[in-house]
């Protein structure tokens, strides 16, 4: 008998252990699908199930407004199911006595329908499969998921007058940190994109202390004062849009007054540009005049303006200051004005001529006197020179003093290097054809840069029928908090 108790024990040691194996193996199984079943009551669909067809899922009230099927308002908010009843009539009596009179599909005025729909997680399985979306993160797709979740939701349950389209659907997803409000065509001119987002940043105080029953009451209530507010006023808009559009205009401002300087700029260098080359251009004419012996002094050396009044003899007798022309003894003449504030601005020796520096002495006239010929004299004569020698000697002078006056007045384009080689004897050229002078062409100077940048530039089906006022939405605005 020993011996077979003894063959017994470890038989019976086996057969405990497996019915412990077997026992803890069934119950791994019961929790895995526990929790898969669990995790598919959190995640769930769009659109919401209706409250007022499905009261048992949504855990909605008499009223049928809300859609908890997560139950978020008891777990909460303190709020014992057989309060939910109750406060369901709080928040329905929020805008259900809110009366819109601009709506056409009668005499009668319509009232404002409000929806509430609130899950612990949206299903975002086919914005995440959606080729379409492949490009947004996970944070833009789950705005995207809530507006869509809100749309479809305030569709199918039909939310608002079907005519006026007067209501509102009021959606949060708790774990996804994501709100929706979406408003029938109705309400758009009251609920405004910018009034939905204060209702909204409103609500964000007690959704991130995770009071949603607060959150909601404030939200409604909020939106309740707008619509009897009426549009908003002029003020509002502006005030709306310096909120919301203030700095972008401050940085368009900067641009465009940049812009507008550059242009204004670049405008006033071709002008400059397009002086400097009439100028050069003249000289040249003079130049070549001189070389004829033809040459007669019609602007001024010192400011380059134009004389304005010849005489009948066709001689300049009045400078571009309304004044007679300033005659020196050496033949050169200048405005009066301009050898006045020449010769006391310390410039040059004022009893020199700027030009030639010949002594001025005391023999000065004006061509008012009516006795001084401005051709320069060029009789064989009169100073005891070659003809062509004596006009073409004194005029190079001249035009080496008219281009240093054009360097002085605009040196972005004519340089001091350029006038050296300008007014030496050798240089036979065109002058407006030099090239350093083409250079400095502003509109020369775009188009290289130009064309130097160009490059590369781098669910579930909805019930059956809506139970609400058949209303739709139009759109609305969401956020995160």
């Amino acid at each position: 008998m020993m011996k077979l108790s003894h063959f017994h024990l470890p038989l019976t040691l086996y057969l405990a252990a497996a019915l412990v194996f077997i026992l803890k193996t069934a119950n791994a199984q019961t929790t895995a699908s526990k929790t898969a079943s669990d995790l598919t009551r959190i995640i769930i669909s769009a659109p919401i199930p209706n409250p007022k067809l499905e009261r048992d899922i949504c855990h909605a009230g008499e009223q049928g407004i809300i859609c908890d099927p997560h139950n978020i308002l008891v777990d909460t908010a303190n709020i014992k199911a057989d309060e939910i009843d109750s406060f369901e009539s709080i928040l329905y009596g929020a805008l259900s006595d809110v009366e819109l009179k601009s709506c056409e599909s009668g005499e009668n005025p319509v009232n404002v329908e409000v929806g509430i729909a609130l899950v612990r997680r949206m299903d975002m399985t086919r914005y995440l499969r959606d080729p379409k979306y492949e490009d947004e993160d996970e944070e833009s797709i789950k705005d995207i998921a809530a507006r869509q979740f809100a749309i479809e939701t305030h569709d199918s349950w039909g939310i608002g007058h079907a005519e006026c389209h007067t209501g509102i659907m009021l959606f949060i997803s708790v774990d996804d940190r994501a709100i929706y409000i979406s408003t029938g065509a109705g309400l758009k001119k009251v609920l405004t994109h910018s009034r939905l987002g204060k209702v909204m940043e409103g609500m964000k105080r007690y959704l991130r202390q995770g009071n949603y029953a607060m959150a909601i009451r404030n939200g409604l209530v909020q939106m309740r004062t707008y619509i009897e507010e009426g549009e908003p006023t002029a003020t509002e808009k502006v005030t709306v849009f310096l909120e919301e559009y203030g700095l972008l205009l401050i940085i368009v401002l900067g641009f465009g007054s940049f812009y507008l300087v550059g242009l204004r700029q670049e405008r006033r260098q071709r002008e400059e540009y397009a002086m400097v080359r009439s100028h050069l251009t003249q000289i040249e004419r003079d130049r070549a005049a001189a070389l004829q012996g033809e040459y007669q002094c019609s602007s001024c050396a010192i400011c380059l303006e134009d004389f304005t009044q010849q005489n009948e003899d066709g001689m300049w007798t009045l400078g571009s200051d309304g004044l007679p022309l300033k005659l020196l003894q050496c033949g050169h003449v200048f405005d009066e004005t301009c050898w006045q504030n020449w010769a006391r601005s310390g410039q040059g020796d004022p009893t020199k001529c700027p030009i030639c520096r010949a002594d001025v002495g005391g023999i000065a006239a004006t061509a008012e006197a009516g006795t001084a010929d401005l051709r320069h004299r060029n009789a064989p004569g009169d100073l005891h020179v070659p003809h062509r020698r004596f006009d073409e000697n004194m005029y190079r002078r001249e035009m080496g003093f008219r281009l240093l006056r054009l360097s002085q007045r605009y040196p972005r384009y004519v340089r001091p290097n350029m006038v050296q080689r300008w007014s030496q004897e050798s240089y036979n050229g065109s002058l407006v054809q030099d090239r350093t002078f083409q250079n400095g062409d502003p509109s020369r100077v775009k188009t290289s840069n130009s064309r130097s940048g160009n490059g590369h530039s781098f669910g579930r089906s909805a019930s059956s029928g809506p139970s609400f006022g058949g209303g739709r939405s139009s759109g609305g605005r969401g956020g995160r908090w």
